[in-house]
């Protein structure tokens, strides 16, 4: 028994302070029954469950205990009923056995990269158990936890708190209440004092922090303040959802945005900017490529039937003739920021989106969200003295009058006195459409009018993301904002398109359909298109269909041999996707009788059945084997392309080759 127990027992002083605590702990409940000697009907069902682990640093199996006789068993009982009485844990059954194991693929001779197990006595675990196992059972039967306790506890798991904080998070979003969430990851805690601090490797990670946390508020009720300030500036400034918990057509809530921007290295940025064209021309190249399409995907018809359904339209159409050449092509590319083992950043391609790539109003709003449009007016002079000496932002609007004259609204954002108020620089009556380049040169023409540098011009910022950095003083990081578009450039190019077919066909009256789901959620991005559209041109008009909805009042008239789409007497020019990228949208057959009335049709599609199908992700994985992204971007070499021209475009696709991921083929 002494061998068991061990020779070095605590100290008899300590010995007596536990004894002593532990009877005053349980003078009053020494009848209860945790307190009672464990009995041999529990030690054997505990030893029947012991899992078939390592052993310690006495070599004793879990198997060897699990087949001790029933005498040797007793006197394990014994030994630790002695010890249960007493208050003591035999000391070498605490003595564990450390073991290093290697990360797999890492060095291995930094520390770092071990996983530390730490191998204990079998017996010692045994008793463990034992005790563990009453307290569980006095701990439930007392309620003595909270509800919310949900580790190492039976029938509980993480699952349950993640479901708790979902319903929380749902019901603040609903009410419009604000919720603080805590979450603590304790990493590496065991090399803490082992691991010498490494003063170069703290400052990179301090470089890639958010600097604009240390303009937030330390006062806990100035930080509830500022978000519902934020809240409710982007509920009346649009950026909203529908709830899905509660739908209702006429209420919305706030969609989900952070209150600070998140810094990202503005070379990817810009990188990933100068790829899109490039990316464009070869999804383009992708889609018009018929035979790379069906020798890619044709392999995928008998284990993906949303897939196969689309295919068997699009050998439809080519079969009968595709109904329309062009097509426009709204492309998203969604990218990672993904940090290399040197330290450096890279772009790494997560998909191209060449379907329902919504979100042009959702993104630059959430970059609005970070300004204060709230101050007196000034008058001209004034105002322009004051933006000569600042940096300043521009941004044009465009109203009609009942009488249908277009007025344009050019405002100015400009930094003064740690406040970046807004002000309308001036406003002009303009009677016909106006392009792009006309405002522009009416704006040129006002600057150089009054002296106006437009080298101070850092573009039309984001109001979002001017509110907040506004409200904290951080107006010195205002003019990092990048300028996003997105809203401009979508609905340019659906009113390009517009444009190009009721001039080509001879069909002024025709609209702009957009393809949306039984219920939108995403209302505002979505109404914002519609609502550029209308600023844009007025003449354009919009209408909002359902697949089903286009199944039963859509129809094909051939009367000029032209099969014009009509929904009722209504004339489509352009049909823009924000529904059907998914099997559930495609309920019955109805759904897929509208998809191929529509790619039969001369409306322009948005996208076209070719252009679905060239981002789906097994073309992304072709697509990021080596040598197929030139296959498509072959570089032009050709005498009327200059030298210069011909490395940079090279370099271009170079540039973009990197970005794809390797993607793994499900192929058998």
């Amino acid at each position: 028994m002494e061998k068991i127990i061990g020779k070095e027992d605590p100290d008899e002083e300590a010995v007596s302070r536990m004894a002593a605590k532990v009877k005053r702990l349980t003078n009053k409940d020494q009848q209860e029954p945790y307190n009672q000697p464990f009995s041999l009907v529990e030690i054997e069902d505990i030893i029947r469950y012991l899992p078939n682990t390592a052993p310690g640093a006495d070599m004793v199996y879990p198997q060897l205990v699990k087949n001790l006789p029933q005498e040797w068993v007793e006197v394990l009982l014994e030994i630790i009923n002695i010890a249960w009485k007493s208050g003591c844990f035999p000391k070498v059954w605490k003595a564990g056995l450390a073991v290093m194991i290697p990360k797999p693929g890492k060095d291995t001779s930094k520390i770092e990269n071990h996983r530390f197990i730490t191998l204990l006595p079998v017996l010692g675990k045994v008793y463990e158990r034992l005790v563990k196992k009453r307290l569980n059972w006095e701990v439930e039967k007392r309620k003595i936890l909270k509800d919310v306790q949900c580790g190492f506890r039976r029938n509980k798991s993480t699952i349950d708190n993640l479901v708790c904080f979902q319903r929380d998070a749902a019901y603040t979003l609903q009410n419009g209440l604000v919720m603080i969430a805590v979450f603590l990851d304790v990493d590496g805690l065991c090399f803490l004092t082992m691991k010498q601090t490494d003063e170069e490797q703290i400052e990179k990670e301090a470089k890639v922090k958010n600097p604009l946390l240390n303009y937030l508020p330390q006062n806990s009720q100035e930080m509830v303040d500022l978000a519902l300030k934020c809240k409710d500036w982007a509920t009346m400034h649009g950026a909203c959802m529908r709830s899905k918990i509660n739908f209702s057509r006429d209420q919305l809530q706030y969609a989900p945005f952070a209150m600070l921007p998140s810094p990202f290295p503005r070379d990817l940025f810009e990188k990933a900017c100068r790829l899109q064209p490039l990316i464009n021309e070869l999804m383009f190249s992708v889609a018009i490529n018929d035979e790379f399409l069906l020798k890619t995907l044709e392999r995928l018809v008998d284990v993906d039937p949303f897939l196969a359904r689309l295919l068997r339209i699009y050998r439809t159409v080519l079969s009968e003739g595709v109904g329309q050449d062009i097509f426009l092509g709204l492309i998203r590319s969604d990218y990672m920021i993904e940090k290399s083992q040197n330290g450096e950043y890279k772009l790494s391609m997560v998909e191209v989106n060449t379907i329902a790539a919504g979100f042009g109003w959702m993104g630059p709003v959430s970059g609005m969200i970070h300004k204060i449009n709230d101050l007196a007016n000034y008058v001209e002079n004034e105002l322009l003295n004051r933006i000569k000496l600042n940096y300043f932002a521009i941004q044009q609007e465009e109203s009609t009058e009942v009488t249908n004259p277009t007025v344009l609204f050019v405002y100015v954002r400009y930094l003064h006195m740690n406040i970046v108020p807004e002000e309308v620089l001036f406003a002009k009556l303009w009677k016909t459409y106006t392009t792009g380049e006309e405002i522009f040169d009416m704006i040129n023409e006002y600057f150089e009018k009054n002296g106006i540098n437009w080298s101070y011009c850092v573009g039309a910022k984001s109001m979002t993301g001017t509110f907040v950095l506004s409200e904290l003083d951080a107006d010195e990081h205002i003019p990092k904002l990048p300028v996003n578009n997105a809203l401009e450039a979508i609905t340019d190019g659906m009113h390009e398109a517009w444009m190009h077919y009721q001039s080509s066909y001879k069909a002024p009256s025709s609209v702009i359909m957009i393809i949306v789901e039984d219920v939108s959620y995403n209302i505002c991005d979505q109404r914002f298109h519609e609502f550029e559209l209308a600023k844009k041109n007025p003449k354009v008009r919009t209408i909002r269909r359902t697949l089903t909805q286009v199944g039963e009042q859509g129809w094909l008239d051939n009367s000029d041999s032209k099969s014009r789409l009509k929904i009722g007497e209504t004339e489509v020019a352009v049909i823009y996707f924000r529904c059907g990228y998914a099997p559930e949208q495609y309920p019955t057959e109805k759904e897929w009788e509208a998809r191929l009335l529509i790619e039969r049709s001369l409306a322009i599609k948005c996208p076209s059945i070719r252009c679905h199908l060239a981002g789906s992700k097994k073309i992304q994985q072709i697509l990021s084997k080596e040598g197929m992204i030139d296959t498509f971007l072959q570089s032009q070499t050709e005498d009327k392309e200059s030298n210069e021209k011909s490395k940079k475009r090279k370099d271009d696709i170079l540039a973009l080759c990197d970005t794809f991921t390797g993607l793994y083929s499900l192929d058998l």
